[in-house]
């Protein structure tokens, strides 16, 4: 499986900010640990699927990314799933922090 930033929504992200700013798109990339792979590349999938409140995103959407890692035939399928869970709560954390500072 290969890892698919979602580059269309990284670039809306940087132009919004005050001032503009260019995506970082020749790091964006970060080295990854073998073990950590299967748990990024499924992030990528479903980094869209967010269960949305009032004030914006609370969780990503859990039956999604038990579907991507069912769908790609993943081996650590509970492994995983925490790793993507940890990582869409560090996502939400950072998003938050975004809301704060507008």
């Amino acid at each position: 499986m290969e890892q698919q930033p979602n580059c269309a929504a990284c670039k809306i992200l940087h132009g919004n900010k005050t001032p503009p700013q260019e995506p970082p798109c020749e790091t964006c990339r970060p080295d990854v640990l073998a073990e950590n792979t299967d748990a990024l590349t499924i992030f990528s999938l479903v980094q869209g699927q967010w269960i949305m409140g009032p004030g914006g995103p609370v969780d990503i959407n859990h039956l999604a990314v038990w579907k991507a890692i069912d769908r790609y035939g993943v081996k650590e399928k509970t492994a995983t799933f925490g790793k993507v869970v940890t990582l869409s709560r560090w996502m939400l954390e950072r998003i938050a922090g975004q809301r704060e500072t507008r």
